[in-house]
Order: C-alpha cells, then sequence, then structure tokens
C-alpha cells in the first residue's frame, strides 16, 4: 500500500511542476493563453498598426510555445516513468527466479526449520513493495503461486516467469502500481486535454482570421497550423503566418484599415466549448484536477505510511506468526484503512464545498 502511495505522489508532484504558479497564481500556459487575446483587443484599438500587427504573432508564437512546453514535458514524464518500470521490472524478474528457487527447495523435502519458507516470505514481501501480488498456495501444500494484479503469472511453483513490461495498465499495488495510476490517469488525461485546447484556440483562430481581410485587401490566412488530428497537437503546434499584413482586422466588407473581425477574433476570450467552458476555464478546470489528486495523495501517503508502521509494530511484537495469521491482520488493517479514507474523503468534500459557497475562483 506505503509504495503505491508513494510512488503515486512523487509522480503528481512532478506533473504539478510542469505547470509551476507564480506569486500572483497564473501559470506561463494561462498567460500565454491571456496574452494571445490580450493582442487581438490591442489589434482591435488599432488595426492598422504595423508593431500592433507583429505583436499578435509575437503572442500566438508564446502560446504555441508554452504548449510545446508543456506537451514535452508531460511527454518526458511519461518516458520516464516507463523507463521506471523496465528498471524495477528487472528487480521483480529477479525476486521471482528467487522465489521459484525456494519452492523447489521445499518441494525436495529441504526445508526442515522452516528457514526457507521464511526466506520465501521474505521475497514475497520485497516483491510486493514493487507491485500488488496474490499469493496461493499449491495443491501440494508447499509451493506457492505468484500472481501479479494484472493477472500474469510471476511464479508457478518452481518456475518463474518474467514480467511483461509492455503490457503494464492492469498492474496496481507497489511502486509500479502507483506510477501506472499516475501515468494512465492524471497524466494521460492532462495530455490530453492539452491537445484538445491547444486544437481548439488554433482551429479557432485560424477560422476567425480566415473570415476577415488582411492589410492587403484578401482573405486573412492560417496564423496557427491546422492539425489533422488532436493527439499530439500541443506539441506540434506553431505559427505559420510570417507577414504581420496577414492578420485579417477588417470584417468583409469593410476598408483594410477596418477592426470588425480583430473584434471578432478578441471575443474568442469568450468563446464555449459544449461544456460551456471558454479555453481559459478549460485550463483552469485541468490545473485544478491536477491540484486536487496530488492534495488527495500526500493524504493517502501520510494515512497509508502511518498503517504501515502499525502493521510492522503489531508484527514485530509478535515472533512464531503463521503466514495465514500475518496475511489477515494485513487484511483486517486494510479494510480499517480503507473505511477511515472513505470518511476523510468525505470530510474534505464537504469542507470544499462549504469554502466555494463563499468564494468564487478563478485560474489563469
Amino acid at each position: 500500500m506505503a509504495q503505491a502511495a508513494n510512488s503515486k505522489l512523487s509522480a503528481l508532484n512532478d506533473l504539478q511542476n510542469v505547470f509551476p504558479v507564480n506569486s500572483s497564481g497564473s501559470t506561463a500556459l494561462g498567460r500565454a493563453l491571456d496574452g494571445l487575446w490580450t493582442s487581438f483587443a490591442s489589434l482591435e484599438a488599432n488595426p492598422s498598426d504595423t508593431a500592433t500587427r507583429q505583436a499578435v504573432l509575437s503572442a500566438a508564437g508564446s502560446f504555441a510555445s508554452a504548449m510545446n512546453s508543456a506537451a514535452s514535458q508531460l511527454d518526458q514524464q511519461i518516458s520516464g516513468i516507463n523507463t521506471q518500470i523496465g528498471g524495477i521490472a528487472t528487480n521483480i524478474n529477479s525476486l521471482s527466479k528467487t522465489i521459484a528457487g525456494l519452492n523447489q527447495q521445499i518441494l525436495e523435502g529441504r526445508d526442515t526449520d522452516g528457514s526457507i519458507s521464511e526466506q520465501r516470505q521474505q521475497a514475497i514481501t520485497q516483491l510486493s513493495n514493487y507491485l500488488g501480488v496474490t499469493v496461493t498456495p499449491n495443491t501440494d501444500n508447499a509451493a506457492v503461486t505468484v500472481t501479479a494484479s494484472n493477472g500474469a503469472v510471476l511464479v508457478s511453483g518452481p518456475s518463474s516467469y518474467a514480467l511483461d513490461t509492455s503490457s503494464t495498465s492492469g498492474l496496481t499495488g507497489g511502486q509500479i502500481g502507483g506510477m501506472v495510476a499516475v501515468r494512465d490517469g492524471a497524466l494521460a488525461t492532462a495530455r490530453t486535454a492539452l491537445d484538445q485546447l491547444a486544437t481548439s484556440v488554433a482551429n479557432a483562430v485560424n477560422t476567425q482570421n480566415a473570415a476577415g481581410v488582411d492589410a492587403n485587401g484578401s482573405s486573412g490566412g492560417a496564423i496557427f497550423s491546422s492539425p489533422s488530428s488532436a493527439t499530439g497537437f500541443a506539441a506540434n503546434i506553431k505559427v505559420v503566418m510570417t507577414s504581420p499584413s496577414g492578420i485579417a482586422a477588417a470584417a468583409s466588407g469593410e476598408g483594410s484599415g477596418g477592426n470588425g473581425n480583430a473584434s471578432a477574433l478578441a471575443a474568442l476570450k469568450g468563446a464555449t466549448n459544449t461544456n460551456g467552458e471558454t479555453g481559459g476555464d478549460f485550463l483552469a478546470a485541468m490545473l485544478s484536477e491536477i491540484g486536487a489528486q496530488a492534495s488527495a495523495a500526500s493524504s493517502d501517503n501520510t494515512a497509508q505510511n502511518a498503517t504501515l508502521t502499525q502493521i510492522q509494530s503489531q508484527r514485530d511484537a509478535v515472533s512464531g506468526v503463521s503466514l495465514d495469521e500475518e496475511a489477515a491482520n494485513l487484511t483486517m488493517y486494510q479494510r480499517a484503512y480503507q473505511a477511515n479514507a472513505r470518511i476523510f474523503a468525505v470530510a474534505d468534500k464537504l469542507m470544499a464545498e462549504a469554502i466555494n459557497l463563499g468564494q468564487d475562483t478563478t485560474v489563469s
């Protein structure tokens, strides 16, 4: 339990570090998005000014760079977790071989004083620090079968099997379980959210610019690269417009010095998605969810470490306890922890709702 909580908290803290908040409570990505909308508002006020038009392209470039950076960091974190899992798998495979070898010795009748069974239990305990496992006595009542939390057999009697690191999505418990939970949960969600935000902003800006008239009297061109698919777009979004004259500040029917389309571009700040969220709202919700998960993981980690300490104290206070008794005690403490965790979760939710009744929260 504790190993999973520790690794999950560590991964979530790394995820939060991708979106650091400054003293004013905003993130680099949030500031870049606001900067883009502000540049369109400035264009509305000065549609013919070349410097103002250039500022729009600069703001668009800053937004694209912020997206690229955030997406790259998330991709690196996912890659790093996969690398760590590969390293841990080496230790898992080594322990599985050890357990299988000890099974063999026990089957050969060499465990006359119980020391080999004790060694096997120690190896199983070490293994459970890496991932959740189920230990089942074989029909011979001597050897055991060890199964990973995703159903993969690691040990069966005197035989061991390598953990397949190409399919780890179902793994829970231990260090790997915590990392997989974040990789396939919060990290994957954040990565998808970035792609969706980058895609929606690029499409909205490009579509609106195409509806207006640029400084040369032509229809506006694309400011951002156009996504063929949302998947992976945050890492690849870029500014493709090279001349500020291509920005369509005027609306169709206005002269090239008009600002009707600049007004429409500035109004995109308040445009909402199917959930009624603006781009800023969408980003704020994503960051809020990451923060909430990190906070919950911190509480979970503290509680589980306290539970583990209690279990270890109970175990150390008793000598000669059978493996079945130890397993029963562990289950009892786990259930007690789970019940308390549910109570704390409800209390946290009620507190958050009470706080929200008294204030509005805006995240940039």
